[in-house]
């Protein structure tokens, strides 16, 4: 007899579990599909300022107009202004016995103003640096935004 209330109470057990409706866990739940919106040419030109070519030609760009601005600034003359003074002092003993002293005092000035010799050439150099670096970051953004018009044609 208790051997059949066991198996009773078993079955019963069993049917209540199955009973127990369950709630889907939040984690398996996934959020309804969004359409979004499309990206579309004028997104893309707007991004080309963050491609890798394209920060790296306006780098190029930068640092050479950098050089120049420094080329620039050294094209002028320089000054300079320099001077010493030195004191001497010494004594001697001549064979009769005579000391003598003598104190020689030296003060010396000069001034130097220099001018370079070419001083064009290192801003023409860096001036023609520039104008290619000018160049080629007109060609690396013209290509840039030709290949993804292209990109997006029908």
């Amino acid at each position: 007899m208790t051997v059949v209330i066991l198996g009773w109470a078993t079955s019963a057990q069993s049917t209540e579990a199955q009973s127990v409706p369950t709630k889907p866990s939040p984690l398996l739940t996934t959020p309804p599909l969004v359409n979004p919106a499309p990206f579309t040419l004028s997104d893309a030109l707007a991004g080309l300022s963050t491609s890798a070519q394209y920060r790296q030609a306006q780098l190029a760009l930068s640092t050479a107009h950098a050089q120049l601005q420094a080329a620039q600034a050294n094209l002028g003359p320089t000054a300079g202004v320099n001077g010493s003074v030195s004191l001497a002092s010494g004594s001697s003993t001549a064979t009769n016995g005579t000391v003598s002293s003598s104190t020689d005092l030296s003060i010396s000035a000069g001034a130097s103003v220099s001018l370079p010799v070419l001083p064009w050439s290192a801003a023409q150099t860096a001036a023609r640096a520039y104008a290619v670096a000018r160049a080629t970051f007109a060609q690396t953004s013209a290509a840039l935004t030709a290949s993804t018009e292209l990109a997006f044609a029908p």
